[in-house]
């Protein structure tokens, strides 16, 4: 086996992954010495690529409705989303936000008292570009939304409105 894989202390979650990757590792075969290696990495666990950690309004258009929904997170592959009634599996829509605007199908549904999450996968998958445009606007997003709201207070002190 090669050197331990660094981890950060105190991560469990972390540790766990790099412990699985290790393992994967030693358990796969060895390429040939003339072959190329592999053009993407082998993912491990459920997830194909990093997630966006976002808490931003969305909307999901459908062929029967437009839903609006927050956006919990986002990758390449799909995202998650909230929404006060979630859609139904294999439903097919636009998810907006900002001026990214990928084609999806619901493929996981989880419903609660107040609403629920729907995880969408992305068809075809967005580029890394895309996720960058997301997060710049979820910055900007946050920034508009402090700076209303400070506009709003001083127009309260100043008793217009």
């Amino acid at each position: 086996m090669g050197a331990p894989l660094p981890f950060s202390r105190g991560s469990r979650a972390h540790s766990i992954k790099a412990r699985a990757q290790k393992e994967c590792l030693a358990s796969a075969p060895e390429p040939p010495a003339s072959s190329a290696p592999p053009a993407a990495p082998i993912p491990v666990g459920k997830r194909g690529a990093a997630r966006l950690r976002l808490s931003i309004p969305g909307t999901l258009v459908s062929r029967y409705a437009t839903h609006r929904c927050i956006v919990i997170d986002v990758s390449c592959t799909g995202a998650q989303v909230g929404l006060e009634e979630p859609m139904e599996l294999r439903e097919t829509a636009i998810l907006q936000i900002g001026d990214v605007e990928p084609f999806c199908e619901v493929v996981r549904t989880v419903r609660r008292q107040n609403g629920g999450i729907n995880g969408v996968r992305f068809d075809p998958p967005i580029e890394n570009d895309d996720v960058l445009k997301i997060r710049a606007y979820a910055e900007n997003y946050e920034r508009e939304e402090m700076q209303a709201l400070r506009a709003e207070v001083r127009k309260w002190v100043d008793g217009i409105g």
